[in-house]
């Protein structure tokens, strides 16, 4: 809310008092008609060389963060692993610890009697891509 009303005070600073008629400041912040504002009150803002404002209403997109981000890696979210042998179990669950990050994400276990291309183990996962 502090960063659309201080973007809207360095707007309206922007634009002086040369021309009131035009929108002025952010459209994020939503403001009253003149009509509630007294003589002295206006006198302010000319004084300030401002052209005059309603009072703030609402704030709109306050959790709006603009802030340079950075995304590295991805977030497994539910991981299937398929083995022919549960004996492996103790190693690839190694595997799950040297790879991920706690908290670990669901995890299911399957025993099947064979896998394609005569491998032991396979692993699916479904992978949320935005984090």
């Amino acid at each position: 809310r502090n960063n659309n009303g201080v973007m809207d005070l360095l707007l309206r600073l922007q634009a002086g008092n040369s021309n009131c008629t035009g929108a002025i400041g952010n459209s994020a912040v939503s403001r009253d008609d003149l009509s509630d504002l007294d003589e002295d009150e206006l006198g302010y803002f000319a004084n300030a060389g401002l052209c005059p404002v309603g009072r703030s209403l609402v704030v709109k997109d306050e959790y709006l963060n603009m802030a340079t981000r950075t995304i590295e890696g991805r977030d497994a979210v539910v991981y299937y692993d398929f083995e022919t042998d549960l004996g492996d179990f103790a190693e690839v669950n190694q595997v799950m610890v040297d790879r991920f990050e706690e908290p670990y994400p669901a995890r299911a276990t399957i025993e099947i009697s064979a896998l394609p291309l005569g491998v032991n183990v396979e692993i699916d996962a479904v992978v949320n891509a935005n984090g």
